[in-house]
This record gives C-alpha cells, sequence and structure tokens, in this order.
C-alpha cells in the first residue's frame, strides 16, 4: 500500500463501517505511555503534521519533573480517531505505574489533573468517585513510546517488560512500540529488546521538532504506516464481538487487584522491617545484660 493509500485509509477510517459495526465505541483512543522525555509529546506534533499540513506545536514539552503532565490530553487526528498524551514517568516508582495503569485503562477524564492515591482503600475509594459517569466508548490502543538513547539495564528491561505485559493484560492488545531519536545511536539494540519481548509492531522515527519540521520522506511514510497499523488491528479485533462496558469493568478490576497486591507487598516490607528492628533491639538488650 502507496503512504497516499495509508493517509486516505487513516483520515477516512470509521468504527461504524467495520463488519459488526462500532459495537458501542465512539472513537478509537491512541494512549501514548512511557517514561519521561522519551518523546509523546514530538511524536503527537509529528502525527498531527503528517495529517495536517502546516507544522504546530499542538501538545508541549513536558518539564524536567512532568509538572505538567498529570493531566491527560486528547488530540484530535481525524472525527474517529485521538491520540492521548498520558503522564510521564519520573520513575518505575508503583504510585507512579499505577497511575500510567489507570490512566491506560481510561478510568481518570481526559483534561483531568489528578494525584494517585496513596494507599489501597484511598485508591478503590478514589476509582469508585470517578467511575459514577463511566466512559466504555473508546476503544483503547495503548503504545509505548521509547527513546533509543536511553541505555537499559537488565533490571529496568525487567521492568519495561513487566510494564508492557501488564499494559496488554489491561487493554487485551499487546503494545505498539515507537522508538524516538532513531539518528543518534542505540537504535539496533534498543529494537532488539523490544523484539525479544515479542512485540509485534515497532516503528521507529526522528519527530519533527519546531526548530526541525522540514519535511523527511522516510519520516512521514512511518507515520503513516504507524497509524495505519493501528487501525488495521482495530479493524481486525472489531471482527469478533465485543462489550465495550465489560471491558471497563475488567479494566476497574485490574487496576483494583494491581493496587492491592502491591499494598501487600509493602504491608509484608514493613513488617519485616519492623522484626529485623525489634530483633536487633532483643540482640542489644542481651549484650547489656551480659556486662
Amino acid at each position: 500500500m502507496t503512504p497516499e493509500d495509508m493517509k486516505v485509509f487513516v483520515e477516512t477510517f470509521s468504527l461504524n463501517r467495520c463488519r459488526l459495526g462500532n459495537q458501542g465505541y465512539n472513537r478509537v483512543l491512541i494512549q501514548l505511555f512511557g517514561y519521561l522525555g522519551h518523546g509523546k509529546s514530538a511524536f503527537i506534533n509529528s502525527c498531527k503534521y503528517v495529517l495536517g499540513g502546516e507544522f504546530r506545536i499542538h501538545a508541549e514539552e513536558r518539564n524536567a519533573n512532568g509538572a505538567l503532565s498529570l493531566v491527560r490530553r486528547s488530540y484530535r487526528l481525524t472525527d474517529g480517531v485521538a491520540l492521548v498524551d498520558n503522564r510521564g514517568l519520573p520513575t518505575a516508582d508503583w504510585n507512579e505505574v499505577g497511575l500510567i495503569y489507570a490512566h491506560l485503562g481510561n478510568l481518570i477524564s481526559l483534561e483531568q489533573r489528578i494525584e494517585w492515591p496513596g494507599n489501597y482503600n484511598d485508591i478503590m475509594t478514589w476509582i469508585m468517585n470517578n467511575d459514577l459517569i463511566p466512559n466504555y466508548t473508546d476503544f483503547i490502543v495503548p503504545v509505548l513510546i521509547y527513546s533509543v538513547t536511553m541505555t537499559a539495564s537488565e533490571s529496568e528491561i525487567a521492568t519495561l517488560r513487566t510494564l508492557l505485559e501488564n499494559a496488554e493484560q489491561l487493554t487485551g492488545i499487546k503494545p505498539f512500540v515507537v522508538l524516538t531519536h532513531k539518528s543518534r545511536g542505540g537504535l539496533t539494540e534498543v529494537r532488539s529488546i523490544f523484539e525479544d519481548m515479542g512485540i509485534n509492531y515497532i516503528f521507529q522515527v526522528e519527530n519533527y521538532t519546531q526548530g526541525n519540521h522540514s519535511r523527511v520522506r522516510a519520516t512521514h511514510e512511518e507515520i503513516l504506516k504507524f497509524l495505519y497499523e493501528v487501525l488495521k488491528d482495530v479493524e481486525c479485533r472489531m471482527e469478533t464481538r465485543r462489550n465495550p462496558l465489560q471491558e471497563r469493568i475488567d479494566r476497574m478490576k485490574f487496576i483494583l487487584d494491581f493496587a492491592h497486591k502491591k499494598e501487600m507487598e509493602m504491608e509484608r516490607g514493613r513488617n519485616h522491617a519492623l522484626q529485623q528492628a525489634q530483633q536487633r533491639r532483643a540482640r542489644e538488650d542481651r549484650r547489656c545484660s551480659i556486662m
């Protein structure tokens, strides 16, 4: 398929034209997630540029501490497709990861700034309060944005694998991966990491920026290919019967289960630390009594 054909397919895509109709979905929500500074906002600007004409800054780059990125912002691509700039992960702390999962699960309203609560009971209450008017009409596609300039250690690779596996379990779709800063070295090594994880769709781009947005055919074609493959995957999945309300309920259960498990892990860690402290005090008391 030519780039022109892919562009037409993306621009005219409609869930209503799927064989079984839209099945209760109103739009495709391409959910971008990943670490701070890896190029999510720049990728959104690049996608808008490829489909729209003149280059403009639609999504602002986040600052170093991620202060702006607690808000999920959506950016319309077509009548039936939107990109979402979810919060960037500053660390792999479980609270940070939990908030990312809540974003991916579409359990937090768009354009809403919110902090992830600190314990399981607060999280459960928060989710229930935010689910009074549930949104289950978005068909969610998870997309990890990852910069090839980042050298990942073995532990970081393991964390990435868990993040991707949970994103798949949460959404029912194996995440797409977009590698950014492809010309800065490390592309082959980073790509092989995700290939080893069994990722089916990996794309590589050098994002357009305010200072460098001269049209590059390879960049335009890669972004069009990304959008085309995402929507072809959606079209394929819409060939079977789906229940968007049940999918949202399942996502909520996943988040609550994740929060509960992490709370139990933390509780076990606190109890272990307390036991160790008590044992140290007991040994010190015995030494004092001997003296």
